[in-house]
C-alpha cells in the first residue's frame, strides 16, 4: 500500500512538472484580451448609439479650451497604455508560437536541418507546420496596427462659439462723457406701437402691460433690440456698457487698429478671440472737440410719437458719447472652410467685400486696411477666460 502511494504521487508531480511554464502567463494574458475586448465592444456599441452610425464620430466632450486639452492628453495615454499592453501580449503569444518544441527539434535533426532556439526566427515554421505560421502571422498583422491607429479613435477639434461686446463711442466716453442707451443704434431698436402712438401711458408703465406689437424705426431683423433691454439698468447690454466706461481706460488693454480689426472682425484668423470679450471702438470726431453726437442731428426727420418715445432715453439736444452697442457672436466649425461667421461684420467694414453668406468672414482677406486708422483711433479690449472649445 505505501508503495502504490508513493508511485501516485511521484506521476502527480511528474505531471506537474511537465506542464510548460509559460502556461500560467499565457492563461493570465488571454483573460486580460478577453476583459478588453469586452470593454472595447461596449465602448463601440456605446459609441454606435451616440452617434446613431458605425461610421459616424460622437462628441466625448464639449467644453473650454483648456479642460478639452487635458482630457485629450488623459485618453490618449490610456490608450497608449492599452495599445502597448496589447502589443506587448502580441509579442509574447507570437514568441511562444515560433519557440520550437523538443518534437519540432527532433523532426529538424531528422531532416538533417536546424532550428533557431531562444530568438524569433521565420526559418523555424519550415518545421512548425503552417499552422503555427498562420497564427503567428495574424498576430503580427493586428497588434501593429492596433499600436499605431489606437491614437486615432480620439482626436480633439476647436470648434469656436464664442461672443463678444462691441461698443462704439467718442474719445470722451473713456474720459466719464455722458452717454445714453442705445446711442445711435436706436434706429435698429423697435418701437411699441402702442407706446409711441400716445396711448396715455408712460413710457415704463406702458412696458409694464408688457406690449407686444412693435413697429421698427429700421427694418427690424433677428438683430433688432427692445427698449425694455436699455430701459434695465441691470440686464447684460447695459451692464456691458456701464463697465466699458468706467473702466476701460483704466485697466483694459490697447490695441493697434490692425491688430483690432485681425481680433474682432477675422476672428483672429479664424481661431476665435482668445482672451477677450469685449472692446470699445473709437471713433475719429469729423471736428475738433467734438465729444459725441445729438439726436436732432442725426435724426432730424423723427416722427412726433417716436421723438415723444425716445425723449425719455435720449435727449434731443444732449451731447451722447455713446454711438453704438451690439454683442457680437463668432462661429467657426472644423468641418468647415477656413471661414468664420461673424454677426458684427458689417458693423465693422466688412460690408464692401463680396461672399456668398451674410454672416461669413474669410481671414485671408485680412489686408491690414489702412481706412482703419481713420475710423477706428483706438480699441481697448477686457481680457477673460476663452468661451469656447
Amino acid at each position: 500500500m505505501s508503495i502504490s502511494s508513493e508511485e501516485n504521487d511521484n506521476t502527480r508531480a511528474g505531471r506537474v512538472a511537465q506542464r510548460p511554464a509559460w502556461l500560467r502567463l499565457a492563461t493570465i494574458n488571454m483573460a486580460l484580451l478577453i476583459i478588453l475586448a469586452l470593454v472595447l465592444l461596449a465602448v463601440l456599441i456605446y459609441g454606435c448609439v451616440r452617434a446613431g452610425s458605425l461610421n459616424a464620430a460622437f462628441i466625448l466632450f464639449q467644453g473650454p479650451c483648456s479642460t478639452s486639452q487635458k482630457i485629450n492628453i488623459s485618453v490618449h495615454l490610456l490608450l497608449n497604455v492599452f495599445s502597448t499592453l496589447i502589443l506587448a501580449s502580441s509579442n509574447f503569444f507570437m514568441q511562444i508560437i515560433n519557440a520550437p518544441s523538443r518534437a519540432d527539434l527532433d523532426r529538424a535533426h531528422a531532416r538533417s536541418g536546424w532550428v533557431n532556439i531562444g530568438v524569433p526566427s521565420m526559418r523555424n515554421f519550415i518545421y512548425l507546420g503552417p499552422a503555427k505560421f498562420v497564427c503567428w502571422f495574424m498576430l503580427a498583422c493586428s497588434s501593429i496596427p492596433i499600436h499605431l491607429f489606437f491614437n486615432s479613435l480620439v482626436f480633439q477639434v476647436a470648434e469656436v462659439r464664442s461672443g463678444f461686446g462691441m461698443t462704439i463711442a467718442a474719445e470722451d466716453f473713456l474720459d466719464g462723457a455722458k452717454y445714453y442707451q442705445p446711442g445711435a443704434s436706436l434706429w435698429n431698436t423697435a418701437v411699441p406701437t402702442n407706446c409711441s402712438s400716445g396711448s396715455g401711458l408712460k413710457t415704463k408703465d406702458c412696458w409694464k402691460k408688457g406690449q407686444s406689437d412693435y413697429i421698427g424705426i429700421g427694418s427690424i431683423s433677428s438683430f433688432t433690440v427692445r427698449p425694455e433691454t436699455w430701459m434695465n439698468k441691470t440686464s447684460e447690454e447695459s451692464m456691458n456698457i456701464s463697465t466699458a466706461a468706467s473702466d476701460a481706460h483704466k485697466s483694459w488693454h490697447r490695441l493697434e487698429p490692425a491688430e483690432c480689426r485681425s481680433k474682432f472682425l477675422f476672428c483672429d484668423g479664424g481661431i476665435g478671440i482668445q482672451g477677450y470679450k469685449s472692446v470699445v471702438l473709437v471713433v475719429n470726431a469729423s471736428e475738433p472737440r467734438v465729444s459725441g453726437w445729438k439726436r436732432d442731428e442725426v435724426f432730424p426727420n423723427m416722427t412726433t410719437s417716436d421723438s415723444k418715445f425716445w425723449n425719455t432715453m435720449i435727449p434731443a439736444q444732449e451731447t451722447n458719447s455713446l454711438w453704438y452697442y451690439e454683442h457680437c457672436q463668432i462661429g467657426a466649425s472644423f468641418d468647415s472652410s477656413k471661414d468664420c461667421s461673424n454677426t458684427c461684420k458689417v458693423r465693422l467694414g466688412y460690408d464692401q467685400m463680396a461672399v456668398e453668406e451674410i454672416l461669413t468672414v474669410d481671414p485671408s482677406d485680412d489686408n491690414r486696411d489702412p481706412t482703419w486708422s481713420r475710423v477706428i483711433e483706438v480699441s481697448h479690449a477686457q481680457r477673460a477666460k476663452p468661451q469656447w472649445l
